[in-house]
This record gives structure tokens, sequence and C-alpha cells, in this order.
């Protein structure tokens, strides 16, 4: 079983919310990946409001259907995962309780950048534009947003480190609710064993000796051989793997949950 079966096994729902800017595009493409990769359900509030309505007030969005989706939801399945994504989520919209609030914003440079497209593709008004970006950004100082992550220009080159950001931080979130205070407890041990370990000193002459030494047995006396064949024994890379430790890892360019 994986952590996110466990969690669902065990809280009956893990409900995540999305917010940002719904007109860019790589918006909904995270959104899609995510769903994707953890096998749940993406409830986009595009059906309620399209992409590129762009909204200057929460009540252009229509958050009653939307609870009625997720009471409808929740009522009929039990042991579920939901992506919902819209603009905003304030809070008072809201009939249900998420798990985790994200929000996927960009810096001035890159925000400039995409809106210029966005009027480009769809031709609208700059005024309407500036006023919902406007608009978003006030609201979601009152959201209950639990990470924002920040793109910058040169976001394309940085896609995958920004996904894995994310995707770690739900894994993480996902873990202090199974596991609570032993899951903080480690983490803060492995902190401080991570601050107190003394800096590892490379004397790269003995390193290239010994390199010398495993690349060439022959040079190697018989006790100095055996001991490197015992140590080589020892290791199982498939164990590895399948060992990471409690975290994700990429197979490609998407990720494997293995926990």
């Amino acid at each position: 079983m994986n952590i996110i079966e466990a969690i669902l096994l065990e809280k009956k729902k893990y409900i995540i919310l999305l917010s940002g800017f719904m007109w860019w595009p790589y918006f909904n493409k995270v959104a899609k990946t995510l769903a994707d990769n953890l096998e749940f359900e993406l409830i986009e509030t595009s059906v309620l409001v399209p992409h590129d309505k762009l909204i200057s007030s929460a009540d252009q969005i229509n958050f009653p259907a939307l609870n009625e989706i997720i009471k409808s939801r929740l009522e009929k399945y039990i042991g579920k995962g939901y992506i919902i994504t819209s603009y905003t989520f304030p809070p008072e919209k809201l009939d249900f309780f998420p798990d985790i609030h994200i929000n996927l914003n960009a810096n001035a440079m890159l925000l400039t950048s995409i809106s210029v497209e966005f009027i480009k593709q769809k031709g609208i008004n700059r005024m309407e534009l500036d006023n919902n970006i406007s608009y978003l950004l006030k609201s979601w100082k009152t959201n209950k947003i639990a990470k924002t992550i920040n793109y910058s220009p040169d976001f394309l080159e940085k896609q995958n480190d920004n996904y894995g950001t994310l995707f770690d931080f739900i894994m993480e979130n996902i873990e202090k609710k199974l596991y609570g205070e032993k899951f903080i407890s480690n983490n803060v041990q492995k902190e401080n064993e991570d601050i107190n370990q003394e800096p590892k000193v490379v004397n790269y002459l003995e390193r290239d000796i010994e390199t010398e030494k495993v690349a060439n047995p022959n040079k190697l006396d018989p006790e100095e051989q055996n001991e490197i064949n015992k140590n080589i024994g020892m290791i199982n890379f498939e164990d590895d793997l399948n060992n990471v430790g409690g975290y994700p890892f990429y197979i490609g360019n998407r990720k494997k949950l293995n926990y």
C-alpha cells in the first residue's frame, strides 16, 4: 500500500485546492499532470467559469454549484481524492473542508509576459485583464493557502523542479496527517543530524588511489580484494530503488509513488 492509498483509507478523502491564473495554459497543465500522477479526480471550476472569463469578484464563480458537486461526490464515494482548480477559494464560499490549498503564482516579469501573450491570443481588453490580476492578488491574501509557488521567467527550464516542489509538498502534508508528531520529530531529528554532521574533508590523492585500486583489482592483495568483494556483495541495488527513504522518485518525467 502506498501513502496515497493509506491516507484515503484512513481519512476517506483527500481534497487539494489549486488556485492561480486559470487563463494561463501552464496552470491547467500542472493540474492535469498532478491529477494523473495521484490518480485523483480533477474538478475544474472552468465548468462553472470558463478559463478565459476574467473575473473581478468571487461572486462570478458559482461556488454553490461547486459545493453541491463536492457534497455529492463525498456522499457517493469513500476513499477518493480530488483536485479542484479555481481562480480563488475564499473560505467563506466553501461548504466543505479541503486538506490543502496550493497557489500557483508568477513574478512580475513572467506575469507581464504571459498576460501580453494572452491578450494577443484572445484579443481581450488590457484593462479587463489588469482588473483580474489585481483582484486575484488581493483575494489570495484572504485564502487559507498552505504554500505559494512563484514561477519566474525561466519557468520552462525549471518546470520539472517546480512540479517536484509541488508534488513533494503534498507528500509531506499527507505524511503529517498520517503520522503526526512522529513525522515531525523524525524530520527534526534528521535536520539536527545534518546540522551537527562534521564537514567531510576529501583527500583527493587518497581518493584517486582507491579509485585506481577498484578499477584495477590485480593491484590489490588478496585480503583487500576479499574485503571489496564482500562489500559489493552486500549492496542490493533493487532494494535501494524500492526503498528510497519514503520519498517519491522520477520515472522519466513522471513520479512514482513509493511509500
